[in-house]
């Protein structure tokens, strides 16, 4: 039970990160102002998660789906990474952004450590540790002086830390909780959209794809991962979004991916594989 419920919660977060890789993709088609773009793709993402609650609802003739104060809490947690990801790509590079979104899986294993008293497997440590390297190697060359931008940044990474490991003791279905959480960070954003620029999306069609399939797939299912694997083990699949959004942008943009960034997603890869194999527990744990 235990080996169906790890390979059920690794492939759950692998299909998540799959689809969510295509992010950065159709934020470049959008070409649009990033405040007016996470509005309209939290806006998307509550009404996409708003059908299927009503389709959940018609077909187990159940009430609307409810969230106690844990779900609400793990909403509000995937709202803010929205909001302080928009800001940080406003503020600071693409490069810093993402490597400071690396260590997501850092914070996963250290909150579940102190808060879940869920010991950490040397794997891991190694796993994120490699990459972070990874991730180090792609960018060199390309990171700018710190500045408040990196601070939104990590503000984004504790937020998805926090909202995997509080998945792991909240007992309702999260499926929907990053629509919700949507539907928070478009109410907070809606102060900071400039009312002329409302409309202004260059590409709806590719905004619809973006807000209203797109992200409410890949984080439905990174939601609902934890469920069945840790959130360290969860958020580190978060990285193939920076390793396979290079390769969207090559196929179909034509934008050059060099040497580094190939040496650094093989890295980024080795690392997962390390994070999903299955090794002796004498291992050991980091136990507090």
């Amino acid at each position: 039970m235990v080996n169906s419920d790890s390979s059920k919660g690794h492939s759950i977060a692998l299909t998540g990160a799959l689809v969510l890789s295509l992010d950065t993709l159709f934020l470049r088609l959008v070409g649009s102002d990033p405040v007016v773009v996470a509005f309209w793709r939290g806006v998307l993402m509550f009404l996409a998660g708003g059908a299927v609650s009503l389709v959940i609802r018609a077909m187990s003739r159940n009430g609307m789906m409810a969230y106690s104060f844990k779900g609400n809490i793990v909403a509000m947690f995937y709202g803010g990474a929205s909001i302080f990801f928009t800001f940080s790509a406003m503020s600071t590079s693409i490069a810093n952004l993402l490597i400071v979104l690396s260590t997501t899986p850092l914070w996963a294993a250290i909150a579940s450590w102190l808060f879940l008293n869920e010991g950490i497997r040397l794997k891991t440590l190694v796993s994120c540790l490699v990459a972070f390297l990874g991730m180090l190697l792609i960018f060199s060359g390309n990171l700018g002086m710190l500045n408040y931008g990196d601070m939104f940044a990590l503000m984004a990474a504790l937020c998805m830390a926090g909202a995997f490991t509080l998945s792991r003791i909240c007992s309702d279905d999260l499926l929907l909780a990053p629509c919700v959480g949507g539907g928070m960070s478009a109410v907070i954003l809606l102060f900071f959209v400039v009312p002329n620029d409302f409309l202004k999306v260059s590409n709806p069609i590719y905004m619809l794809v973006e807000g209203g399939a797109i992200m409410p797939v890949a984080l439905g299912c990174l939601a609902v991962a934890p469920k069945f694997i840790r959130a360290d083990k969860v958020s580190l699949f978060l990285l193939l979004e920076t390793v396979l959004g290079p390769l969207w942008a090559y196929l179909f943009l034509d934008e050059p991916v060099s040497s580094k960034t190939i040496l650094g997603g093989f890295m980024v890869v080795a690392a997962l594989l390390i994070n999903m194999a299955r090794m002796p527990r004498s291992l050991g744990y980091l136990s507090k």
